[in-house]
Parts: C-alpha cells; structure tokens; sequence
C-alpha cells in the first residue's frame, strides 16, 4: 500500500511539472528596452559594445583594449635623400632643388625630426660649404619640424676645416637673442649695449645677410602671433638701419609666430621665454682649399627621422565589406526575434 501510494504522488509531481513548463513556454516575451539595446552597440566598430567603451570613436583598423582604447606604440619614420651637385657648387640646380624641397616639405609637420647631412667623402671642404647652406634653409624655412640637425664629417668639425686654408668663402654664423614683454614689439633698453657690441664685432667682417626670426608665446590668437613676431623682427631691422647704418638690403625678417616655442608650458616665464627675435648674421671668411677639392664627388645624403607615438594596428585575416557585415548582423536580430 505504500508503494502504491508512492509511485502515484511521484505521477501527480511529474504532471505538476509539465504544467509549469507549459505555462513558462507559453508566456508573453519581453523585449529589452532601447537603452538596455543601445549598450550592446559597437557604434565605432572596435569590437567592444558601448557597455565596456571608454574611448569613442576609434579609428578603423586601430588595436584597442578590453575597453576599447587605442594601444600606442612608438614608430620610427626615416626619410632619405641623395642631393647631387655640380662639381665644387654650393648651389644646386633646379631640379635638385625641386626635390630637396618636396623632400622638406613632406615631412610631416606634426612630428618632430631629427636630420643628418652626410657626405660620403670625410675631407671635402666643399661639403662644409653645402652643409652650411642646408642647415641655413633648415633653420629659416623648417624650424618647426626640425628640432635636431646633425652633420657628419670624420666625427669632428676640426678634421674638415683642416683641408682649408684660402680661396673659398665659409659663412660664420653667430646668434643674438632678445626678449620681449608681453604683446610688444618694442626692445627694451637693456640690450643697447649687446646690439652695439653684435653690430660692432661683425662690422670688422664682410657681412653677406643678416636674418632676424621674430617669435611669440604661446598665448593669444595665432594670426595675431604671426603678425607680432614679425613686428618684432621689423623692429631690430629698422634700429640696425637707422642707427647702425646697415643697409636694408643685408637684412632679411621672418615671423615664426607661436610655432617654434622654447618652452611649451603654461607659466609667465616660460610665455617670457618664447617672446623673442633670434638673429642670425653671417659673415664670409676666405679660405683656400687644397687639392683634395678635386675628389668633390658631389654627393650629399640627408636622413631624416621621426620616433612617434601612435595606435598599433590589427591584423586581419580576411575582409568584409561594411555593409555586407551591416547585412549579416541585421538578418541574425531579425531571426532572433530582436
């Protein structure tokens, strides 16, 4: 009698279950709601839903982490160019030209390069010469995008100027630098005596140019910047002219504006410091070269190199057309019921 009454409790359970099972299959489905959807979305197509991502807007192809976050690396980017000049020339010939410039102007302006000019030939007093010039055109027409420039010749500057003695012109380049208070272009008082002393050292020389490179901080509008530095640089042209009797025609102003600053921190005295003209005069000093000249092969090489920190890169083993893959993950909501 009581494994009659056993077994049957056990059928009555079992019927029990089934009933509930029939009840929770037939039950009304409930949507998630469209916020709740929305996390699930990888709306910049990194791989991770919005739920986990704390970096929008990644760039396709970019490497992120669990949180969708760019993974940076650092990068080299080298440059390389072979100048040819015509024998013992410091000045090359226009299609050269062309290319030293294309190669200057494609350096990428938002990274910071560090360029070496070599010559293949350790005791030419000819490539000091060209050297010279590059590094001219560098410092006035690139400033912003170089801020190393090295020059190869047997280790030494001295191992070069060894092999000259007289006959050539070497351009010697000295620096003066003035600051300015803020939003003026007016010198101050205080450097006369550093202007007299400059002017009167270099007119014992036979001056070829002088270059005056106006600067500004980092504060204030950039086209209000540019305009100043340039104000600046006019100033000392004009001071050199009217009291120094140095003829316009030596001197050459630029205005770098707010793009070449000392120092890049927010505080009075590094906005002190950034406030400046550079001058640049270069004298020309005769030497002669000695018979090594004859071995000028023409040849010199500029390398050029950039390390940057930058978002590595997936690897993909296939591709997928965006809208292909827009195909594919609507047909799988819609079957799924979302």
């Amino acid at each position: 009698m009581t494994k009659l009454t056993l077994v049957i409790s056990f059928v009555i359970f079992l019927n029990a279950c089934s009933l509930l099972n029939l009840e929770e299959r037939n039950a009304t489905w409930q949507p998630i709601s469209d916020a709740s959807y929305a996390q699930l979305a990888d709306l910049d197509k990194d791989g991770v839903i919005q739920a986990r991502e704390e970096c929008q807007n990644t760039e396709k192809g970019w490497l992120v982490n669990n949180w969708g976050c760019p993974i940076i690396e650092e990068n080299e980017k080298l440059q390389e160019l072979k100048l040819y000049y015509p024998y013992t020339e410091v000045s090359l010939e226009a299609a050269e030209q062309a290319s030293l410039d294309a190669f200057l102007n494609n350096l990428n302006s938002g990274y910071q390069w560090h360029l070496k000019i070599k010559s293949k030939l350790l005791d030419n007093p000819i490539f000091e010469l060209r050297a010279k010039e590059l590094i001219r055109l560098l410092e006035t027409e690139h400033a912003n995008k170089v801020v190393k420039i090295e020059v190869q010749r047997d280790n030494s500057l001295s191992v070069v100027r060894d092999v000259i003695k007289e006959g050539i012109k070497i351009p010697e380049t000295v620096e003066l630098v003035i600051h300015y208070k803020h939003d003026s272009s007016e010198i101050d008082p205080k450097y006369t005596d550093e202007i007299r002393d400059f002017v009167a050292k270099f007119k014992q020389e036979n001056i070829q140019s002088i270059q005056i490179i106006g600067h500004t901080s980092l504060e204030g509008k950039e086209e209000y910047n540019q305009n100043l530095s340039h104000k600046r640089a006019v100033s000392l042209a004009n001071l050199l002219e009217k009291k120094y009797a140095i003829s316009g025609d030596y001197i050459q102003t630029l205005g770098f504006g707010e793009s070449a600053p000392l120092s890049l921190e927010n505080t009075d005295s590094a906005h002190e410091l950034n406030r400046r003209i550079e001058v640049n005069l270069t004298a020309l000093k005769t030497v002669e070269v000695q018979q090594e000249v004859s071995n000028d092969d023409g040849r010199v090489e500029l390398f050029a190199k950039a390390v940057v920190a930058e978002a590595a890169k997936r690897w993909h083993i296939y591709i997928m057309e965006e809208t292909e893959v827009e195909a594919d993950q609507q047909e799988f909501l819609e079957n799924s019921g979302w």
